[in-house]
């Protein structure tokens, strides 16, 4: 099996608590052939790469640097907060000035996901965008644990939940490229506002209890 090449832009590298720490860990365990490494903006062209992009980092910046060449695959890392999925969706529309063939197939991983209807938002939130979740990674102690004894949740917690979803990550990225075309839309100003307000409400009935004719979470 050829290696492949994953870049990861984000504000906290490739630390033991991080995304790409843990699918580095998992690769490094399975001996798949793959390198994980940390890039920097304006470092290189990133052609036929897989990128994983934390929302730590500028947009603006990222666009400028699939300008230059032909990415494959771009996972973005991202919380179900409401600010997050702003960004996201900011994103998606400088990467619609770009021309079709340097657009990537774009993928999410929604990441410390606070509760269960967290999955539901960004389930939605990624079926308006035209794009795919690749895996939802809940909040958990165990990573928090992890961190003290210096160590990923791959080695502190092998047998974990947790690590189970990093290793799934991990096997999906460094799969056969993905076949959909880079399909992805966004939202006007407008259909993000009314669809931020439509959630608004349905995680206000959620916390406190109220359920109307099966419309809340």
């Amino acid at each position: 099996m050829s290696t492949r090449r994953i870049a990861f832009f984000g504000r906290k590298g490739v630390g033991v608590t991080t995304v790409a720490g843990n699918i580095t860990a998992a690769l490094a365990k399975s001996g798949q052939g793959a390198v994980l490494r940390q890039s920097h903006y304006g470092e290189e062209t990133i052609a036929g790469q897989y990128l994983l992009y934390d929302l730590g980092e500028s947009t603006e910046a990222l666009v400028s640097v699939l300008a230059q060449g032909r990415l494959d695959r771009l996972i973005v890392i991202s919380g179900a907060d409401q600010e997050s999925l702003a960004t996201i969706n900011s994103m998606l529309w400088q990467l619609l000035t770009l021309p079709e063939t340097q657009r990537p197939v774009i993928s999410l991983v929604g990441n410390r996901l606070p509760a269960t209807y967290a999955d539901a938002l960004l389930d939605d939130f990624a079926r308006r965008i035209e794009v795919a979740v690749a895996a939802y990674i809940p909040h958990s102690i165990i990573v928090w644990r992890s961190a003290f004894f210096g160590e990923t949740v791959i080695e502190a917690s092998p047998r974990s939940y947790l690590a189970r979803l990093y290793r799934q990550l991990a096997q999906e990225i460094t799969g056969a490229p993905p076949l959909a075309s880079p399909a992805a839309t966004a939202f006007s100003a407008e259909e993000f506002r009314e669809w931020s307000g439509e959630w608004g409400d349905r995680l206000s009935d959620y916390g406190e209890g109220l359920v109307r004719g099966g419309e809340a979470i």
